[in-house]
């Protein structure tokens, strides 16, 4: 990867060694034996966005690269999510890059999903801010830079025109 012109890194890098299997994976929060589950008891005012069956949660504190994480309502996994909430997943990760990129600031919208954390389906939607035409291309997420208007777009107090677009775009069902 090192050779890769998008890598954000130079020179050797160790991987870490992993640790021996486990035979069952641990409970994540919401699931029996594992800790209370904070998302069931989070108000709907903590979320940029909330309907029926989906909520966008963003860091309550500026990061180095603006995020929000989409995360359904009630318990599931990828390979237990309803049909319903299947077809409107894509719909719905639509809704946001546009609210991303209506910023302004937001280049491309990365998508990841990870599931150890806690029981709800959640995706994690990172902003990689705008770079310049010599610089097209490169993997930018690493060290980018936040600013307090990136905590005010993504999850702090709608002050800024480009917040309020944003919660425009993300509230107009594109």
């Amino acid at each position: 990867m090192t050779e890769w012109d998008i890598f954000p890194f130079e020179g050797d890098f160790r991987v870490k060694e992993l640790g021996q299997p486990v035979l069952l994976e641990p409970p994540r929060s919401g699931e029996p034996g594992g800790p209370p589950c904070d998302s069931c008891t989070r108000p709907d005012e903590h979320y940029l966005w909330v309907d029926d069956d989906w909520r966008v949660v963003a860091s309550p504190t500026p990061t180095a690269v603006p995020f929000v994480i989409l995360e359904t309502r009630l318990h599931h996994d990828l390979s237990d999510l309803p049909h319903d909430l299947s077809t409107r997943l894509g719909p719905t990760l639509q809704r946001i890059e546009a609210a991303f990129l209506s910023t302004g600031r937001v280049g491309r919208v990365h998508v990841n999903r990870w599931g150890d954390g806690g029981a709800h389906f959640h995706i994690w939607l990172f902003g990689r801010r705008s770079v310049p035409s010599s610089s097209s291309g490169r993997f930018f997420l690493s060290g980018m830079a936040c600013s307090r208007r990136w905590s005010q777009t993504t999850g702090g107090p709608c002050s800024t025109p480009s917040a309020r677009r944003c919660k425009r775009v993300a509230a107009s069902g594109i």
